[in-house]
């Protein structure tokens, strides 16, 4: 069903499937790839900067060594 989302660009379904699949995520490591994943598609596709930050800062806060997160807010924060 993710996939459909994705290839039809559903994204607001994507975002009501992901978001809280994130938060009951026990896996942290997880939890966090959940997070990045929603904060790149407020950023790429809704073009939603705010709540992008807020995505990847929530990821950031679970895994800070996380590469693509802190390229992803480097660039936002420019």
């Amino acid at each position: 069903m993710l996939a459909i989302f994705r290839a039809d660009g559903r994204w607001q379904d994507l975002i009501a499937i992901l978001s809280p699949r994130a938060d009951a995520e026990q896996d942290l490591a997880r939890r966090s790839e959940l997070y990045s994943e929603l904060g790149e598609v407020y950023e790429t596709q809704l073009g939603e900067r705010d709540e992008a930050i807020t995505f990847y800062e929530r990821a950031r806060a679970l895994e800070p060594e996380a590469v693509p997160v802190l390229v992803a807010l480097h660039r936002l924060h420019l």
